[in-house]
């Protein structure tokens, strides 16, 4: 699978948001284990409603997680809470591929991304068609 496809899965489109293929730095912890560290991965995709991302294990699906995004062009993170609807392994690879919708985020961050997604959708190699 290249860089570029999407992994399909068999339910039916939802996305509500439009959905850029770039990669934002963005930390995580798990919401029910406050003494663990953060982890540090990158988004396969991002929408002001969720987030794909992959991972070196699978995380409980329902579960909670503490985010931290790094967004270009704004002081700081953006911080929201995030629900892991799906992961699936990732063909030929010890990674998951881990989907999750945002659950707690400021309209300010929503914005923030919305903005940014209209601009890269401009650019048909960053965007991920309905």
């Amino acid at each position: 699978m290249s860089h570029n496809e999407e992994v399909s899965y068999g339910g039916s489109e939802r996305r509500q948001c439009k959905r850029i293929r770039k990669s934002f730095v963005m930390r995580f912890r798990q919401k029910d284990d406050a003494e663990g560290g953060w982890s540090m991965v990158t988004t396969k995709n991002l929408s002001a409603k969720g987030a794909m991302f992959t991972y070196n294990k699978p995380l409980p699906k329902d579960s909670f997680l503490d985010l931290k995004i790094n967004f270009p062009n704004i002081n700081g993170p953006i911080e929201c809470m995030a629900k892991i609807l799906r992961f699936e392994k990732y063909p030929n690879s010890l990674l998951f591929n881990t989907a999750v919708t945002f659950t707690d985020i400021a309209e300010s961050a929503k914005n923030i991304i919305n903005e940014t997604a209209e601009s890269f959708y401009l650019r048909k190699a960053d965007r991920i068609e309905p």
